[in-house]
């Protein structure tokens, strides 16, 4: 189910794709700050890739911006029949989904940040 290869979180990469997407939109940092209901210092620094992003703004950006988190995560797609973050969490059942869900915020907070 899930692939060998280790992903890493690079969040310059990861905070230009936020910053294109959200330009492709003709959003503002002001306006996207509204619709994830962060501050737009938050989505700077997020953007600038000197904060990550809590899984909470990875599921408002994926609503948001209407993409996959797959897309902002920078994860390419694979050609096999392999599915999708966001589809392997929504089949998952609520005890399972939240489980992983703290076990991707603590290893998001603990990545250390690459200025």
């Amino acid at each position: 189910m899930f692939r060998d290869k280790r992903i890493d979180y690079d969040g310059l990469q990861v905070g230009q794709v936020i910053k294109d997407l959200r330009k492709e939109r003709g959003m503002s940092v002001e306006d996207l700050s509204e619709e994830v209901g962060k501050s737009e210092s938050h989505l700077k620094q997020v953007e600038g890739g000197s904060r990550r992003m809590s899984l909470e703004l990875l599921f408002s950006l994926v609503d948001v911006l209407d993409v996959d988190a797959n897309c902002i995560l920078c994860i390419p797609a694979n050609k096999e029949k392999e599915t999708s973050i966001d589809e392997q969490l929504a089949a998952m059942p609520s005890e399972q989904r939240a489980y992983l869900t703290g076990v991707f915020e603590n290893m998001i907070q603990s990545y250390p940040v690459v200025a």
